[in-house]
């Protein structure tokens, strides 16, 4: 398992991917960026199940691929709706 190095809160980005088992997807707010002692740099997003900070790509067995980053600004109108934010005016 590669360690984490640093941990740099951040906002207004976003996990965006397809659950397994609905059709809607998924859409969670980062709580932070986190560097590995790789150098690669991975998102930290709330854990529903424990409510801890989880690597939600490495240990979430119910997201499947492909999963990606998304700034607010980038995230369309279903996923806007997803995450609980207002429309884009």
């Amino acid at each position: 398992m590669t360690k984490i190095v640093q941990i740099i809160p951040c906002s207004d980005w976003y996990l965006v991917g397809e659950k397994n088992d609905v059709v809607h997807g998924i859409v969670e707010p980062l709580a932070a960026w986190a560097l590995l002692e790789d150098g690669t740099i991975i998102g930290l997003i709330v854990d529903h199940e424990t409510n801890q900070v989880a690597n939600r790509l490495t240990l979430a067995s119910n997201i499947k691929e492909p999963t990606h980053y998304a700034h607010i600004n980038e995230l369309s109108a279903a996923n806007r709706a997803l995450a609980g934010l207002p429309k884009k005016p």
